[in-house]
């Protein structure tokens, strides 16, 4: 403070602040499992990260979001089933508040169908990311364990291979950071204690 009379106060490089914008334009996609693991506490997490997320976001210029939710084993004998959100084809952000614990989870196989449906509608998006809500507990008929982290793997180094980047997020310590990095790889897992955890994500 000493030494502020010896600045040139017309000069405008004092006490101004740049901010570089990008004009790239960004599509945000939130997958979050609506298994049976997740009932109770779990789902109510995870829904709420994921309207923090939503809320934080939404209103960001160049920003845009899609929210599923995803089970299997549910209902009309389908392996998996995508319950869409918000998308360009759903703008009502309060139907997050019917995400609910259902049945099982194909986590390699719901990141691969709402992938497809999320590059569609974000085609020409300069950066496209996911990130997978979950508790970390792939499981459904014929498909867990080990072999299923490693589907989720294979299904998130193809997502890469087309321009989208597909994080992992762990709902209350659901699981280990090494389990993370099984399912997802290095650095692409964040594992949340808490909803306010979800702040410095965005």
């Amino acid at each position: 403070l000493n030494s502020l009379f010896k600045l040139n106060l017309n000069d405008d490089k004092v006490m101004t602040r740049t901010d570089v914008a990008s004009n790239k334009r960004i599509a945000v996609c939130l997958l979050v499992d609506e298994s049976g693991s997740m009932c109770g506490l779990p789902i109510v997490t995870a829904r709420n990260v994921a309207i923090t997320l939503i809320e934080g976001l939404k209103n960001i210029d160049k920003i845009d979001l899609s929210v599923y939710g995803h089970t299997a084993d549910y209902r009309n004998g389908k392996k998996v089933e995508l319950f869409e959100y918000f998308s360009p084809r759903q703008k009502n952000l309060t139907s997050c508040m019917c995400m609910a614990a259902r049945a099982n989870n194909c986590d390699g196989w719901a990141i691969y169908h709402a992938s497809n449906l999320f590059l569609n509608d974000y085609a020409d998006y300069e950066r496209k990311i996911m990130f997978v809500i979950s508790d970390g507990a792939p499981h459904s008929s014929g498909y867990g364990g080990d072999p299923a982290k490693r589907h989720i793997l294979k299904v998130t180094k193809a997502c890469a291979a087309k321009k989208l980047e597909v994080y992992g997020i762990g709902v209350l310590n659901a699981f280990t950071a090494d389990v993370g990095e099984a399912m997802y790889g290095k650095n692409k897992c964040v594992i949340l204690q808490d909803v306010k955890s979800s702040f410095g994500i965005m």
